[in-house]
């Protein structure tokens, strides 16, 4: 995943993995993460520190992250793993790669494994402050992951 991410995404249909938008007016509440609306193309994620919530898995729990994400690169974790990866956007479409390694010895509640890599390969929405995708596991491929992030603040 390289270069700077300026999440403003563009119309298409929602396929699997999909990365979803969130879209905000004053007159009503944002969407959740499985909610469709329509941006323009994506060609950057606004570079910042983000909460991440994981969900989905074999056990359809969850679990909530910090992850930084600048110039094509993400590093975060929890306190059980650290996540690490890259993120490359071309044409609307996201592409990443993130390793999910523990580091602490807690369970899982999304994966019973000690490490492995989440993939990404979809259309990109956004509203620049919230994102919503899916990704696949690698090790795992029939199982599928929901991401969902928030811009919290700007990094150093």
């Amino acid at each position: 995943m390289g270069g700077m991410l300026d999440l403003t995404a563009s119309h298409g249909p929602r396929r699997p993995p999909s990365f979803r938008h969130h879209q905000q007016s004053p007159q009503t509440p944002p969407p959740t993460g499985h909610d469709q609306g329509s941006t323009n193309p994506v060609t950057t994620i606004n570079p910042g520190i983000y909460r991440i919530r994981f969900s989905g898995g074999p056990s359809q729990n969850f679990g909530d992250g910090i992850g930084v994400f600048r110039d094509g690169t993400i590093n975060g974790g929890d306190p059980g793993f650290v996540y690490r990866g890259s993120y490359e956007i071309r044409n609307g479409h996201i592409s990443a790669k993130i390793n999910i390694k523990r580091w602490n010895v807690i369970p899982n509640p999304i994966m019973n494994l000690s490490e492995y890599d989440l993939i990404v390969e979809s259309r990109a929405h956004t509203d620049g402050v919230r994102f919503s995708v899916e990704a696949q596991i690698q090790q795992q491929p029939n199982i599928r992951i929901q991401i969902d992030g928030e811009r919290l603040e700007d990094a150093i």
